[in-house]
């Protein structure tokens, strides 16, 4: 009986150790001190979670400014050249309209080979004439006729046999409103033919 008074006994004490154990676990861990240091950690994670967060949206940042700086860079570059190239056509738009001008106003000035066109078709005329002129006329007026025709045959031969380069200088000097006169006189020809070139090269 005094065994089972004292396993009684001892069992009574064990479970009122147990008893105060848990009630100061419980107390200490719903104490305010606990959980202050409960919320200070949850706190201090929280907020690294946060900085690592705000660390990978800076960077993303960051590269999104950079993407966008490379672009910008190279818009104006682009625009430098739009804005180059718009400057070269308007400069080569007014020197084509200057030339233009130019070309009309030496037009407009110098009219091309008109007089040396009347004056072939006066000697062509004049020559007819005289190749129809009946013979009644007498010696004198066919002797007349006759040098007037070999002159003009000897000027259609010498200008038909011209050089390409003395056709060209005819040509050129008649452009620039140069009369027949002035054409023999530069290139120490005579007059007809000046006349029989132009008229071969309005044909």
């Amino acid at each position: 009986m005094n065994v089972s008074l004292a396993l009684a006994v001892a069992s009574v004490i064990i479970c009122l150790l147990f008893f105060l154990y848990f009630r100061w676990y419980i107390g200490r861990k719903i104490s305010a001190r606990e959980l202050l240091a409960d919320y200070r950690t949850e706190a201090l994670k929280l907020i690294a979670e946060i900085d690592a967060a705000t660390d990978r949206d800076a960077l993303l940042v960051e590269e999104r400014i950079r993407t966008l700086k490379s672009i910008l860079e190279d818009a104006d570059k682009r625009i430098a050249v739009y804005l180059r190239d718009m400057e070269r056509g308007r400069q080569g738009q007014s020197l084509y309209t200057s030339l233009g001008r130019a070309a009309r106003t030496e037009g407009e000035i110098s009219p091309p080979t008109a007089p040396a066109r009347r004056l072939a078709d006066a000697i062509s005329s004049v020559s007819a004439a005289d190749s129809t002129e009946p013979v009644s006329n007498g010696g004198a007026e066919r002797g007349k006729s006759g040098k007037t025709l070999a002159e003009t045959s000897s000027a259609q031969t010498s200008a038909s046999g011209a050089k390409p380069e003395l056709r060209t200088q005819i040509a050129e000097l008649a452009a620039k409103g140069n009369s027949p006169q002035k054409i023999a006189s530069k290139l120490n020809i005579s007059q007809s033919e000046v006349d029989l070139a132009l008229n071969l090269l309005q044909r």
